[in-house]
């Protein structure tokens, strides 16, 4: 049997619906989620400080502003979904607090400015909600409005899977497990609120009715013949994922439909998908199906790897099952699947704007940064609204209520990477597919984007119709490489009323870019150590870096070369996100006369205010890096090759390291089938087809005695190993939090002054508090709290501590104990068993020093 490409007729749909589209707000920025009010987090303790608050943004646009279309599909259920989860917030102390602030009732105002009518909403949704909360309440005629909601869908409706299929479905006939799996999740999330009532398990068994056994159906439309050959119209991997994530949660928590019920349910595709009436996973095989779907996502990424808006629809089936299998070692599995894909999205993202190739659908690229994909505005909800623009475009609102209401949230060794830029020091690739995702991440710049083209993700075998039939069935995407400098979060506007007029969503053009005027680009994978070429590059406008010798070099060599070196920090850059304590270089040169355009442009660090630093840089690549030995060659493929010597570290003085060669080719006319990449960067973690992860901060094993993946942040000392299989719980290591302690006494006019000095502070950046103690024979100890590190974080691993003594000790000799509180790092599984409390935030960890005279 032959397996076709998802389509046989080129009008064919592969889509879902469209992201959710928005009503316009009355506000004069136009539509828009409202994170203004929120302080952006700069650390892990404050973002778990602000956990409850982040949710409420997108659950109140979502739940207030958000309009369905007039069906019961994805968007009528997100609605209900953000209705339940501020309703389960209501329940708490935090979450209600949360609210409270955000929409201030106390007040003419309040800090959120959109959606307009919130205060209605949630009268509406709860009178009561914006009283101090008490303890939880029954709030029946608020949760009645869910149950109504719910049971408004028609029972026994519509039809799971991709719609538009001409060889076998109608337009809009489709799409209906997507509605069924969102039902799923309102209703398990509200719990023992609508749940336990028999009758009403049954109704919502009738509605999400997909159970029992696996079926063909789950992972082929439909099936046709050319002469005597049976061709395959293959489901597409979302969709498979939703039916059979509902199917396996109808099995462990809703009644099974009877066989008279689907014999006379009135609708053609409930006996078409409903032919098992055996509601064990195990012995049904459905969960031999997610162990196999779990293994090839975690070896060779998605299929439709990073899908634009696909990805939505992904996470939609994984997080049903974190949240609500009682699977525990499936649980264990999908743990680790989400924690690749927060992988992905923080190490290829510099402040949530991010620029990666994808799968699916082509027409989904545009030229933003921010909130491009869909799982970005998912780590708003999660890390925090990290990037310098307070209201991001409310067509992701969906995706963020949905992160709002799960118990999922990234390990912290990942969050880390980034609210702490300075930790940046990474290469990571993702090549599961072939698609060759780099990513170079340093404390001021993010280096990523570029790719390789792939296949098709459901290529057609058949001998008719073409190799991509369908539309959306695309080949993944080479996108242009991009350096995209860090910037600081916005800050919230002193006056929560004010309307401030928000800077233009960045785009590709706006930062440093690859640019292949009139090239077909089959791969550009040039991504290394510190560096990146392509036929060109543009700075961005409007440029960023001001016209002055100090901070920009412009010109052309003899023989016919040029460079552009420019350098970034707040004297060269006026940008007022641009961060006071970054600083790098970029040097760009222009190969001339080659058989293919090449240009290539290199990075290094330096401390922020030092210019000499600059000038080094640029003779010693105008030097000993200039790229040499350029050869080219116009046979059956034109190509070009130089190599460079790159400086030997990121950052200092230049010398000469490494030795890469950089390459381009293309076919003979030098416009088609276009590559570009390097060789010899000995630097770059070893980076195999096939293999989802390999890097500084993720890896996978598939190590048959312990398949994991791990999770390392080098610069925090943090590692999390996640194991893959059997429900193990992820094991974090941590760097012991040290330091030294030694001082002296000073004793003067009766008076005894302990001069004390801490060096060698591990991750002073994260420590939350400190005190000393300090004793001697015969008197009472006495006690100092050390600086205030919420608002002032040590810069240096060292302190200098002067502390005088009540009363001198008579042989001026005194014991202090040191202590300092490090932020604790945790892990998935912790935020789990605790989504909103204040977990155990801290290490601790003491010195003890004698000191005298």
């Amino acid at each position: 049997m032959a397996t076709l490409s998802l389509g046989f007729l080129a009008a064919l749909t592969l889509a879902t619906v469209p992201p959710s589209t928005a009503s316009a707000s009355a506000d004069p920025r136009g539509t828009y989620v409202d994170y203004s009010w929120i302080g952006a987090p700069t650390d892990l303790h404050g973002m778990r400080m602000l956990r409850p608050a982040l949710k409420v943004p997108t659950l109140l646009y979502q739940a207030c502003a958000e309009q369905s279309d007039g069906s019961f599909g994805e968007d009528y259920q997100s609605t209900l979904l953000a209705k339940t989860e501020l309703l389960r917030m209501l329940d708490t102390p935090e979450g209600t607090r949360a609210i409270r602030d955000a929409v201030a009732p106390t007040t003419q105002t309040y800090a959120m400015h959109t959606p307009a009518n919130m205060r209605a909403c949630l009268a509406n949704l709860d009178p009561t909600w914006a009283e101090p909360y008490s303890g939880p309440k029954p709030r029946e005629s608020s949760w009645a409005q869910v149950k109504a909601g719910l049971l408004a869908v028609p029972p026994l409706h519509g039809t799971p899977g991709t719609d538009n299929v001409p060889t076998c479905r109608a337009e809009h006939e489709g799409d209906w497990d997507m509605a069924m799996a969102m039902m799923t999740r309102v209703y398990l999330l509200a719990g023992d609120h609508l749940r336990g009532d028999p009758a009403m398990d049954r109704e919502m068994a009738r509605r999400s009715w997909l159970q029992g056994a696996p079926v063909r159906e789950d992972s082929v439309v439909c099936r046709f013949d050319i002469v005597v050959t049976h061709y395959d119209i293959p489901e597409t991997e979302n969709h498979n994922l939703l039916i059979q994530s509902t199917r396996l949660l109808h099995n462990e928590s809703l009644p099974m439909l009877s066989q008279d019920e689907v014999a006379n349910s009135g609708n053609k595709a409930v006996g078409t998908y409903d032919k098992s009436f055996d509601p064990d996973n195990i012995r049904n095989g459905l969960r031999h199906e997610f162990d196999l779907k779990f293994s090839s996502w975690l070896r060779n990424d998605f299929l439709e790897y990073n899908a634009r808006p696909y990805s939505r629809l992904q996470m939609i089936g994984l997080l049903n099952l974190y949240d609500f299998t009682k699977d525990e070692s499936l649980r264990g599995t999908v743990r680790a699947v989400l924690d690749l894909l927060s992988a992905k999205s923080v190490t290829e993202s510099q402040g949530e704007l991010r620029n990666e190739p994808f799968r699916r659908k082509v027409e989904h690229w545009g030229d933003p940064l921010f909130n491009g994909d869909p799982i970005a505005p998912m780590m708003q909800v999660w890390v925090g609204d990290l990037a310098p623009f307070r209201t991001p475009a409310a067509n992701f609102a969906l995706e963020g209520a949905l992160a709002g209401s799960t118990t999922y949230r990234p390990p912290d060794v990942l969050a880390d990477l980034l609210l702490q830029p300075k930790h940046d020091a990474y290469q990571q690739t993702y090549n599961g597919r072939g698609q060759n995702e780099r990513v170079y991440g340093q404390p001021g710049f993010l280096l990523g984007g570029g790719g390789t083209a792939t296949d098709c993700p459901y290529p057609n075998p058949a001998p008719v119709g073409g190799h991509c039939i369908g539309s959306g069935n695309d080949s993944g995407t080479v996108l242009p490489i991009t350096l995209i400098p860090r910037r600081d979060a916005a800050k919230p506007p002193a006056d929560p009323r004010a309307v401030v007029s928000e800077a233009p969503m960045p785009g590709v053009d706006s930062v440093y870019h690859s640019t292949n005027p009139g090239l077909v680009l089959s791969a550009d994978s040039c991504i290394g150590t510190g560096f990146a070429c392509a036929a060109g590059f543009d700075e961005g406008s409007p440029r960023w870096v001001k016209n002055d010798g100090q901070c920009r070099v412009e010109r052309s060599d003899p023989n016919g070369d040029t460079v552009k070196a420019l350098r970034y920090d707040r004297s060269c850059v006026a940008d007022e996100h641009f961060p006071a304590d970054s600083c790098f270089l970029t040097y760009q040169r222009e190969i001339k006369n080659a058989a293919l355009p090449l240009s290539v442009l290199v990075t290094h660090n330096c401390a922020a205010g030092s210019p000499g630093l600059f000038t080094e840089f640029v003779n010693y690549m105008d030097t000993t890096g200039k790229p040499t030995g350029v050869t080219t060659g116009q046979g059956a493929r034109r190509t070009v090759a130089a190599k460079m010597t790159m400086p030997s570290a990121a950052d200092g003085p230049p010398s000469a390291g490494n030795v890469v060669t950089l390459n381009g080719s293309a076919d003979s006319s030098g416009r088609e089938d276009v590559r570009y990449w390097a060789d010899g960067d000995q630097n770059w973690p070893n980076a195999a087809d096939g293999v989802s992860a390999q890097g500084t901060v993720a890896n996978l094993s598939f190590d048959p005695a312990r398949p994991n993946l791990r999770l390392e942040n080098p610069r925090a000392g943090e590692i999390v190993v996640d194991p893959l299989w059997f429900g193990g719980q992820p094991v974090p290591t941590s760097t012991d939090r040290g330091f030294a302690a030694g001082g002296k006494v000073v004793s003067q006019n009766g008076t005894d002054t302990l001069r004390l000095s801490v060096t060698g502070i591990d991750q002073p950046e994260l420590i939350v508090s400190g005190i000393v103690t300090v004793t001697s024979p015969g008197r009472p100890p006495f006690t100092t709290g050390l600086t205030n590190y919420r608002a002032n974080p040590l810069t240096s691993g060292a302190q200098d501590l002067t502390l005088t003594a009540p009363s001198p000790d008579p042989g001026h000799t005194y014991t202090a104990e040191i202590c300092y509180d490090w932020i604790k790092f945790f892990t998935a599984a912790d935020y789990r068993a605790d989504i909103s409390g204040p977990l155990d935030n801290i290490w601790h960890t003491c010195r003890k020093v004698t000191v005298g005279t």
